[in-house]
């Protein structure tokens, strides 16, 4: 998707945050594909990240939670930045704050 390069394009990241977002995110359209009824991640609605949320959180760290959302989160703010949308969706959803420590499992 064109809109997703464009937003990576946009932010002052390294090309290993670019590639991280980008592997999260295809991730994220992928699950709204095979569980919406939308076409891609623009078209989801806020149930639908509520429920993609839902899943990760069950499989996942808060911490690893917590880096998906936020890559969901400012992908779709961009989204509503550039007038591919027209609410952001998002907003309101809490996210729990990461761990200060690193820990291995």
């Amino acid at each position: 998707m064109k809109l997703v390069e464009d937003w990576l394009c946009d932010a002052a990241r390294c090309e290993a945050t670019k590639a991280s977002y980008r592997c999260v995110f295809r991730g994220f359209n992928t699950w709204v594909i095979r569980h919406t009824h939308a076409s891609n991640a623009l078209g989801a609605t806020r149930d639908d990240l509520l429920r993609y949320k839902a899943a990760i959180e069950k499989g996942h760290s808060d911490n690893t939670v917590f880096k998906y959302m936020v890559i969901v989160k400012s992908f779709y703010r961009y989204a509503l930045g550039v007038g591919k949308m027209r609410t952001d969706i998002t907003v309101g959803i809490r996210l729990r704050s990461p761990e200060k420590i690193h820990r291995r499992k």
